[in-house]
């Protein structure tokens, strides 16, 4: 992949169990090891506009801080902004794969034994739960930039801008050994290595962002915590330069992505790396009563192999098309609102709609999904490049903790429905061999447990509902 016209993050660790990516290149000098964990991104594309968000996890003194991003060249300072951390975490929470339980109780048509005992049926029946339902710079505090013209360089300096804690920079070069040579006069250390895969991106026609933390505009007192990025421009097609970050890669890393468009647009998926499925919305016999963090790490490891042979692949964990009068997910969080994105987060976060739309009552209308990938540097040997699906079928990553009264009603993970189980629930009345027996309000469909910093767990997919009617009617 040659065309770059995105750009990526920094963020916060959301799963302490994992590690995670950076799709920029943290750059020091070479006293100490910059390491990255996470990438957390939102993206939201609306015609040809993108707006990037990117949230950085990096640990360590602020002195120690360099970053370099390739960018689109028609970035220009006031595309440059900062973002409330709480909006990227809005979007986590919302679309976080799941772990739920369910009783009897959720289920139309469930009936107390004593009850069923009058009514005198039995038909357990189909449940369909539905998806509607660095190191030091060397430099002394308030040093500047160095002189881009140094050495008769090819280095050109565009803009300098301050963006909270930041000093930001945005350049052009010729030559990838003379912008090499720049980073390394102004306080930043990057291996030669990377002079091969930097003259990719300037003959692809890349400018670079660079920053460094002003350490007069942050307190020396408390944990850095860097503020999230947002980047704002226009490009014909949307992608990620993911290999770059693997410079500085300990090992495994994570990237979890979400790209947020307009209804019409709707999945986003990644086109030059291989998809690949989990066996979820199903009951878990190896969660028991344990915590889903660990459980689904493992699922991640097994099933995206980042340490294997080949190339790194991905995993959709969430897809939704969320209208203000719709379903908005199955169950959702509990810390979800009738708006399940608040508006204040979505706008901070790029996108946009029509306030004056009567239709939707002047609420906004979006398609969320959320894409993950856990890699070795080995396996990246293309930036990603991101494709419009132009549909979705609403779907969450959820598991169910397992419950044997439910084995009628729910798969087991691996196992498929149980064709004799000893325990059932009691039905009071014969569900449709087309519908099934329906669950209770969205709202009230089994119940979201908490997991701490556990990425949560998904629903009943539409292949499990059809094998589910395939049974009754055969």
């Amino acid at each position: 992949m040659k065309a770059l016209t995105a750009v990526i993050p920094l963020s916060f660790a959301l799963c302490p169990s994992a590690a995670f990516a950076f799709c920029g290149t943290y750059v020091g000098d070479g006293a100490s090891t910059l390491q990255n964990r996470t990438s957390q991104i939102v993206l939201v594309r609306q015609g040809d506009q993108t707006t990037l968000t990117l949230s950085s996890d990096y640990s360590g003194d602020a002195e120690s801080f360099g970053l370099l991003i390739p960018v689109p060249p028609a970035l220009a300072p006031e595309d440059i902004s900062l973002v409330d951390p709480q909006w990227i975490q809005d979007i986590e929470t919302y679309t976080n794969p799941r772990l739920v339980s369910y009783t009897c109780e959720d289920f139309y048509g469930w009936e107390p034994p004593e009850q069923r005992a009058s009514l005198g049926v039995s038909m357990p029946g189909a449940v369909m739960l539905s998806a509607m339902a660095c190191s030091d710079y060397g430099l002394a505090a308030g040093d500047g930039w160095g002189d881009p013209m140094a050495s008769e360089s090819t280095v050109e300096v565009e803009a300098e801008i301050a963006v909270g804690e930041y000093d930001v920079v945005l350049l052009t070069a010729e030559e990838s050994s003379d912008l090499l040579r720049w980073l390394n006069l102004n306080g930043y250390v990057i291996d030669q290595v990377a002079e091969a895969m930097l003259q990719e991106y300037i003959d692809a026609g890349s400018a670079f962002l660079a920053a460094k933390i002003n350490l007069d505009r942050v307190s020396m007192d408390e944990e850095l915590r860097l503020s999230p990025l947002r980047l704002r421009y226009t490009s014909d097609a949307v992608s990620l330069p993911l290999r770059l970050g693997t410079l500085n890669s300990t090992g495994v890393q994570d990237l979890v992505l979400h790209v947020i468009g307009d209804l019409e647009g709707s999945g986003w998926g990644i086109s030059n790396y291989a998809q690949v499925y989990i066996d979820d919305e199903c009951m878990s016999r190896e969660l028991g009563d344990g915590s889903f963090a660990p459980f689904y790490d493992d699922v991640l490891d097994t099933t995206l192999n980042p340490e294997g042979p080949g190339e790194a692949s991905w995993l959709m964990e969430y897809a939704w098309n969320v209208s203000p009068w719709g379903p908005h997910c199955d169950p959702c969080p509990p810390e979800s609102l009738e708006i399940p994105v608040p508006e204040a987060t979505l706008a901070g976060l790029g996108f946009e709609w029509d306030a004056g739309d009567s239709w939707s009552g002047g609420l906004p209308s979006f398609a969320i999904s959320r894409l993950r990938m856990r890699y070795s540097p080995d396996q990246i040997d293309e930036d990603l490049m991101l494709y419009s699906m132009g549909y979705v079928e609403n779907t969450q990553v959820r598991y169910i903790r397992h419950d044997a009264v439910l084995e009628e009603q729910l798969q087991v993970c691996g196992e498929g429905f149980v064709s004799d189980p000893e325990r059932v629930c009691q039905f009071g009345v014969k569900p449709s061999v087309w519908t099934g027996i329906t669950p209770a309000l969205s709202s009230q469909c089994g119940a979201v447990e908490g997991g701490g910093s556990a990425l949560g767990l998904v629903a009943l997919s539409a292949l499990a509902l059809r094998r589910r009617r395939m049974n009754l009617t055969s």
